[in-house]
């Protein structure tokens, strides 16, 4: 599991906690990915999309990541949506977070 709290999201940057922090948390939060690495190029990544607030955030902060790392060019990411079928409305939903997956272009989907 990854996890991102206050102090992790501190160390050595200062977060205030003021608006217009959150836009740079993204960039922050794909510092951590280093420690899930190294990351070879060729190999493939998958991420759970369910269009949610944290999928998103997972999604653009890996995206970043990516963006200051071009040795990762080589790196295959696939977002993975569900359609769980434990609702009427889940088709609905997957579909719609697929959707919205497809215009972040952080990967296949």
């Amino acid at each position: 599991m990854l996890r991102i709290d206050r102090e992790t999201v501190t160390s050595g940057v200062g977060f205030c906690g003021r608006s217009g922090d959150s836009k740079r948390v993204p960039h922050l939060a794909a510092s951590l990915f280093e420690e899930l690495g190294p990351w070879q190029p060729g190999a493939s990544v998958g991420l759970g999309f369910s269009g949610g607030a944290d999928s998103v955030f997972l999604a653009l902060a890996w995206k970043a990541f990516c963006a200051r790392h071009p040795a990762l060019q080589g790196v295959t990411t696939q977002l993975w949506v569900v359609d769980h079928q434990h609702h009427a409305r889940s088709g609905a939903a997957a579909q719609a977070a697929a959707a919205l997956a497809e215009t972040l272009e952080v990967g296949e989907v």
